[in-house]
C-alpha cells in the first residue's frame, strides 16, 4: 500500500509513538519527500525526537496547536495515530472526497496481513498477546506488535520473511476504520468502554467488529462463544471459526473442566488433556481465561503438550495487570492499574486470592456505568475505599445510594491526589493478612501520564512505605 502514496502529498497526523514510525518509514523510502506532521500539542510538548527532526529534517513542515485539524482536505493522504479519533477529524469538517484517511494498523495489514495474528478484546488483551508471543516463539520467529508491543512499522523488513508471525495486539483505536481484517483473529470478549473516544457504543462495537468482518474464507477466527456481543461479531466473519469457553459448551474447542484444560480437535473429535492447573500452579487464577486461545493457537502450530506446559511455567504476565507487587506489614498489595473499565475491577475483586480489604479506585472520566462496581464492593466487604477524582466522586456517591438502598454498612471513605498518601491510608486501614488492590475501573489522565505510569507509583510507594513499616515492626 504504502508504494502507492510516493507522487501523493502526505500528513502524519498525531506525533507519538506510532506517528514516529510513521516518520520513520516513510523517511527510508523518500529521504527527499515533502511531509507535513499534525499534533494537537506545541513543539516543546512532543518528545526530543521531533525536537531533532525540526532542526536537521528541512522537508517538513509541522502543523501544531488546536487548529491542527483545519487543513486535512490540504493532503492526498492523511496517516491516522491511533489517539486521534476518525469523529474528531469529521467533525473538524475538512475531509474530501479526495482526501485517504488510514493508520500505520492499516499500511502494516496490507503489507503483512497473512503473516499477522490479531488479538482485540474489552480486556486481557495484552496478557492473551504476551501469552501467545511466549509459546510460538518456541517454534518459530515470532514478532510481538502493536498497542502493547513495537509499532507495527517498525518491523517492516521483518515481514520479507514469510515464515515470520506477527502478535498484532488491536485497540479499538487502532481497529477503527479498518477495511482489511488479519489473517488470524482472536476475540475475548466485548463489553462497554471507550464512550470519551466514540460518539455512542455501537461504534465502539462496530469499530471492535473490524478484527474480523474482512476476513475472508481460508482465515480463522478463535472467539469466546460465551460472549453474546463476540459471537454476534463473529457472525460476519467468512473466515473457518474455532470457539472456545471457561468450561465445556457445544462446539467449544478448549476449555477448562475439573482444573483440567481440554482440547478437541475438529478434524477428528479427539479429546485430549493438554495439563493439569496444579503444573502451572505458579500462574494467577486470573490467566486461565487467556490461556484457552492461547493454547489452541499452540496446537494449530503443532506445538506438543510438553512444550505448552513448559511455554506456560516460564511465563510472566505483563505488569499492572493483578501483579502481586509484595507484602509488607502483613498486607498483600496488588497492582492492577490496567483495569481501566468497571468490569476489570469486578473481575479483579472476584479473583484475588486474599480478601480485599482496600481497594484504591478512581480516575479520569470516560463514559462508564460504575453502579454495578458499586454494588460489587458492598457485595465483596471491601472495608476501606480510597478515591482519586475525577471518577472516584462517582464511585463514592453509588456506593452511598447502593448502601442506603440495601441496607448495608458503609466502606471507610478516603479521597486523595496522589499516591503517597493513598498507600500510607492503605497501611494504616487494611487489616492484616488482607489485601490492598489498585484496580482503578478508570483511565489514568486525571493524575496519570497513563496507566504505567499510575501502576509504578503504586509499586514504588508500596515498597518505600511498606519497608519503613517493616524495619520499625522488628
Amino acid at each position: 500500500m504504502i508504494e502507492k502514496f510516493i507522487d501523493k502529498k502526505i500528513l502524519i497526523l498525531g506525533l507519538g509513538r506510532e506517528g514516529e514510525s510513521t516518520y520513520r518509514l516513510l523517511r527510508r523510502f523518500w529521504p527527499e519527500k515533502n511531509l507535513v506532521l499534525a499534533d494537537q500539542n506545541q513543539l516543546h510538548d512532543l518528545n526530543d525526537f521531533w525536537l531533532k527532526v525540526s532542526q536537521t529534517d528541512k522537508r517538513v513542515e509541522f502543523l501544531l496547536g488546536p487548529n491542527y485539524l483545519k487543513t486535512i482536505n490540504n493532503y492526498q493522504v492523511v496517516i491516522r495515530s491511533p489517539g486521534i479519533s476518525l469523529y474528531q477529524i469529521k467533525e473538524a469538517g475538512t475531509v474530501g472526497p479526495e482526501t485517504l484517511i488510514t493508520s500505520q494498523t492499516e499500511i502494516f495489514l496490507e503489507k503483512a496481513r497473512r503473516q499477522i495474528i490479531g488479538i482485540t478484546g474489552t480486556k486481557g488483551k495484552s496478557t492473551t498477546a504476551a501469552l501467545i508471543h511466549h509459546l510460538l516463539q518456541l517454534k518459530q520467529k515470532v514478532f510481538l506488535v502493536g498497542n502493547m508491543g513495537q509499532p507495527s512499522l517498525d518491523n517492516w523488513s521483518m515481514t520479507d520473511r514469510p515464515e515470520n508471525l506477527f502478535v498484532y495486539e488491536m485497540s479499538s483505536h487502532q481497529l477503527d476504520g479498518l477495511k482489511i481484517s488479519p489473517h488470524q483473529a482472536i476475540f475475548l470478549n466485548l463489553m462497554p468502554d471507550h464512550l470519551d473516544y466514540f460518539p455512542g457504543l455501537d461504534f465502539y462495537y462496530q469499530a471492535k467488529g473490524n478484527l474480523v468482518l474482512h476476513q475472508e474464507a481460508d482465515d480463522l477466527l478463535i472467539y469466546n462463544q460465551l460472549d453474546p456481543n463476540v459471537t454476534k461479531a463473529a457472525s460476519f466473519s467468512k473466515a473457518i471459526k474455532k470457539p472456545y469457553s471457561q468450561s465445556a459448551k457445544t462446539n467449544s474447542v478448549c476449555f477448562w473442566e475439573s482444573e483440567q484444560l481440554i482440547y478437541q480437535s475438529a478434524e477428528d473429535s479427539q479429546i485430549e488433556v493438554i495439563l493439569t492447573w496444579k503444573e502451572v500452579a505458579g500462574l494467577h487464577p486470573a490467566i486461565k481465561l487467556n490461556m484457552i486461545p492461547a493454547v489452541i493457537l499452540a496446537k494449530i502450530y503443532q506445538l506438543s503438550n510438553q512444550q505448552i506446559k513448559q511455554g506456560l511455567a516460564t511465563f510472566r504476565p505483563p505488569a499492572h495487570r493483578l501483579e502481586l507487587v509484595g507484602q509488607w506489614h502483613d498486607i498483600s498489595f496488588y497492582n492492577d492499574s490496567a483495569a481501566t473499565i468497571p468490569a476489570a475491577t469486578i473481575s479483579a475483586l472476584r479473583l484475588i486470592d486474599e480478601p480485599v480489604d482496600t481497594l484504591i479506585v478512581g480516575g479520569s472520566e470516560k463514559g462508564s456505568d460504575f453502579r454495578e462496581l458499586a454494588q460489587e464492593i458492598l457485595k465483596t466487604g471491601v472495608s476501606n475505599l480510597i478515591a482519586f477524582p475525577v471518577t472516584g466522586k462517582q464511585i463514592i456517591n453509588l456506593i452511598k445510594e447502593e448502601a442506603e438502598l440495601n441496607k448495608k454498612p458503609l466502606p471507610q471513605i478516603r479521597e486523595t491526589t496522589t499516591m503517597k498518601e493513598a498507600i500510607e491510608w492503605a497501611f494504616q486501614l487494611t487489616a492484616p493478612q488482607k489485601a490492598c488492590l489498585l484496580s482503578p475501573a478508570s483511565a489514568s489522565f486525571s493524575n496519570f501520564k497513563n496507566y504505567q505510569v499510575r501502576g509504578d507509583a503504586f509499586r514504588e510507594w508500596a515498597q518505600k512505605i511498606g519497608q519503613r513499616y517493616d524495619q520499625n515492626s522488628r
